[in-house]
């Protein structure tokens, strides 16, 4: 490939320089790796491609050259989507991977306005605020709800059809009751932490009961 682009840049007249142009560009191509691998050749290719037909849109091979190109965002798609996934996964030994899926699928979606995956990342974007809600503190889960809530709405305004309107709802029901549960919680464990620095201000033994909830209310409110 390197041949072929020095050729084609070293002479842009020749009569070859449009063949040499395109098998660069095409070697770029077929080094393209798998989804699951780093995509910087394919990212390469995308250019020489690119580059190709803008030097060369009349050329024969332009309408080959922007098919490869499709081809070759597709698997960049696939690739963001995979990695947003993953996240995901992950989730279940760090909650902040929840919160970095999100900003994930956020982003592939600014890369790639009209990714197939869509209406899959778009509930998957509601799934992973959910799940990084409901695994944070009470005194965090509220704000962490209602942006999944948001989540939803922007789901549901963007799929109305959508096959899994379901468990869409499901997951903007369970944010709702999930800001009734935290409200209470807090509630609860701001009254006992009251009751028992009363109990020290008296001077009176406080029982050995303090939960965490209680230490979380002194030292994250």
């Amino acid at each position: 490939r390197y041949k072929f682009k020095e050729f084609a840049d070293t002479y842009p007249a020749s009569k070859n320089a449009e063949e040499c142009r395109y098998m660069g560009a095409y070697c770029y191509y077929l080094d393209s790796p798998k989804s699951s691998l780093d995509q910087v050749n394919t990212y390469k290719a995308i250019d020489a491609l690119q580059l190709f037909i803008n030097l060369y849109p009349k050329s024969d091979r332009a309408t080959q050259a922007a098919q490869y190109i499709a081809n070759l965002r597709n698997k960049l798609e696939v690739k963001a989507f995979d990695n947003a996934k993953l996240y995901y996964t992950l989730g279940g030994y760090d909650i902040s991977n929840y919160k970095s899926a999100v900003v994930a699928l956020k982003n592939a979606q600014i890369e790639f306005p009209d990714i197939k995956y869509a209406e899959e990342m778009d509930l998957l974007i509601v799934k992973a605020q959910y799940m990084f809600a409901k695994n944070s503190y009470a005194v965090r889960q509220e704000d962490r709800f209602n942006e999944a809530i948001g989540y939803y709405n922007e789901f549901a305004e963007a799929h109305p059809t959508s096959k899994y309107m379901k468990e869409a709802i499901a997951l903007k029901d369970g944010s709702e009751a999930g800001i009734i549960a935290a409200k209470k919680m807090i509630a609860e464990d701001t009254a006992e932490y009251q009751r028992q620095l009363a109990l020290m201000k008296r001077g009176e033994k406080v029982p050995d009961t303090t939960s965490n909830k209680v230490e979380i209310i002194k030292t994250q409110k």
